[in-house]
């Protein structure tokens, strides 16, 4: 089990790494950046999907509407 990681400071102080170092803004800048694309790709894509789905299970009138 790996505890937590601290780095030694100037004068030999101990203290905790921080939390957003660069790799982890960079990670959740590129995440920030194709979110956009995935609700995309959801809406256009997964949504039609599932409601011709539920519309082939269902007794649906085509003039009536749902």
């Amino acid at each position: 089990m790996e505890m937590n990681k601290t780095e030694v400071g100037a004068r030999g102080v101990v203290r905790p790494r921080k939390f957003w170092n660069t790799a982890r803004k960079d990670a959740a800048i590129g995440w920030l950046f194709l979110a956009p694309e995935f609700l995309g790709m959801l809406v256009l894509g997964v949504f039609p999907i599932v409601f011709s789905l539920y519309l082939s299970l269902c007794d649906w009138n085509l003039v009536g509407g749902l």
